[in-house]
């Protein structure tokens, strides 16, 4: 059936994927790097001298055994750096999806603490009227928890750390353990986290899961007046044809066919019907 690609969820997809291909170009950067000064090993001259036409190379001013071996443990410093960016654009598009019920007429709860990142599912599908998915939230969750160990605590094993990971049953075990490529009992050593590429993977690959359940209960609860009403201002915002014309009317029902999805089929009558509430078609004919 596909996902519902409305705007606000087109622009998370997009910004994860970024995101994503950044970190992975980092990494793949930094290993290409570290090969690369294979060819200095031993090398008494610092990198500058080495490679003077490289921008900002003196700021890595060491030698190229010493800079390999940096360039080589970056996966962990990358992971660190990528779970709290990839939770940083996913949280933002659920505070969207909680707003989107809201405006539905959804009850939604207000209180201060409503939309932090460990309400918001809660806040997002008790509006709803459905239960979290079980089996990929409690893996956010503990990414959450990693993220504010890493930034408030100096990396530094908390108590919302280990309660997390004890929460997790056994086969939601399994998939973090999938997911970052070993168990769970490397990650901490000393009471100290150790982030590895497996972290970057599962950062990226929870919050993608998440959204599209959460685009799948959307399509449950928002109406199709709506998602029709929704499409019809999508379109409009970048049309290329004169509103009122067989171009417009052809190029919507294009649109919504192609991004509207989840099962929707938006028909060609209720697209008309947004179109002249939104004030978007004023001719008599369709």
């Amino acid at each position: 059936m596909g996902e519902i690609g409305f705007r606000r969820y087109r622009k998370y997809v997009d910004a994860r994927v970024d995101a994503n291909n950044a970190m992975i170009a980092l990494l793949a950067g930094s290993r290409l790097a570290a090969h690369s000064l294979q060819l200095h090993a031993g090398s008494p001259h610092q990198l500058p001298g080495l490679f003077p036409a490289v921008k900002d190379i003196d700021r890595f001013n060491l030698l190229p055994d010493h800079a390999s071996g940096l360039l080589l443990d970056a996966d962990a410093h990358l992971s660190a750096v990528a779970v709290p960016y990839a939770l940083a654009v996913y949280e933002a598009f659920v505070k969207d999806a909680v707003a989107m019920l809201k405006d539905e007429g959804y009850p939604v709860a207000s209180d201060r603490n409503a939309l932090n990142a460990g309400r918001m599912h809660q806040t997002l599908f008790d509006a709803a009227g459905l239960p979290q998915p079980d089996d990929v939230i409690p893996l956010f969750h503990v990414l959450r928890c990693l993220r504010n160990a890493q930034i408030h605590h100096a990396g530094n094993v908390t108590g919302q750390v280990t309660e997390s990971l004890s929460a997790l049953g056994d086969q939601q075990r399994a998939r973090w353990e999938r997911l970052t490529m070993g168990p769970i009992e490397l990650m901490i050593a000393e009471g100290k986290l150790h982030f590895s590429l497996g972290h970057l993977v599962a950062a990226f690959a929870v919050t993608k899961e998440a959204a599209r359940r959460i685009n799948t209960m959307l399509g449950q609860k928002i109406s199709r007046n709506s998602w029709a009403t929704m499409a019809v201002a999508d379109f409009a915002e970048d049309a290329a044809h004169p509103r009122n014309s067989r171009q417009w009317k052809r190029g919507l029902e294009g649109f919504a066919r192609f991004h509207y999805l989840g099962g929707l089929s938006l028909s060609s009558q209720e697209l008309e019907k947004a179109a002249r509430e939104s004030g978007l078609w004023t001719t008599k004919t369709w």
